[in-house]
């Protein structure tokens, strides 16, 4: 009875990580620009990668947030795009509310 719950907790397993290996977002740059490897790493969902990125490009995740667009859309929505939530609500944090309140304060 234990080896057969161990096989099949082993099956499980395998099956979810051939399922988020199949659905993983391969991306790759046109480019070698900070922005593109910035892009890159963030779309991966990997946040090591992502991290290391960010300290290549010697500026600050603030800034980043806030000014790197991929492929004409801010790289908070291009992360979670392609999946990468974790990237994205980090992101996310350092998204300009000030736009929004002040577009729609206006008459």
């Amino acid at each position: 009875m234990n080896m057969k719950k161990v096989t099949i907790a082993v099956l499980a397993i395998a099956a979810a990580s051939f399922s988020m290996g199949a659905h993983a977002a391969n991306i790759t740059g046109t480019n070698d620009s900070i922005e593109t490897q910035l892009c890159v790493a963030a779309a991966s969902g990997n946040n090591a990668k992502f991290h290391r990125a960010v300290r290549q490009s010697q500026q600050s995740i603030r800034f980043i947030g806030k000014s790197v667009a991929c492929n004409g859309i801010n790289i908070k929505d291009f992360a979670a795009m392609h999946g990468a939530d974790v990237i994205s609500a980090k992101l996310a944090r350092y998204q300009d509310k000030t736009d929004f309140l002040t577009a729609t304060a206006k008459r």
